[in-house]
């Protein structure tokens, strides 16, 4: 299978901010035995963890907060009916460069 339209999906697919269909079409390829795209999701991964350990946290305003968390109530009965994929079983599956 070509994979190069999924390269630039995997850190965003790890965030779980892929639209419904990329999220299950890059999670079923996976699941099918890619070891390249499964070897990228590992590398997403890792970088991923370092941004973050680089990262300094930051307190939204209270507006900000607001927003946010009227976001998040208003799409909690669509969360319900998501299914999320155990990424984790895709980083451990390839070995460490």
């Amino acid at each position: 299978m070509d994979c190069r339209h999924l390269e630039d999906g995997y850190e965003i697919y790890l965030l779980g901010a892929l639209d419904r269909s990329e999220q299950e079409e890059l999670h079923q390829h996976v699941l099918q035995g890619c070891v390249a795209c499964t070897a990228e999701l590992r590398e997403a991964a890792e970088n991923l963890y370092w941004f973050l350990q680089t990262v300094s946290p930051v307190r939204p305003s209270a507006a900000m907060k607001s927003r946010l968390l009227h976001r998040l109530t208003s799409s909690s009965s669509h969360a319900a009916a998501r299914k999320k994929p155990r990424v984790s079983a895709f980083v451990r599956r390839a070995p460490i460069r």
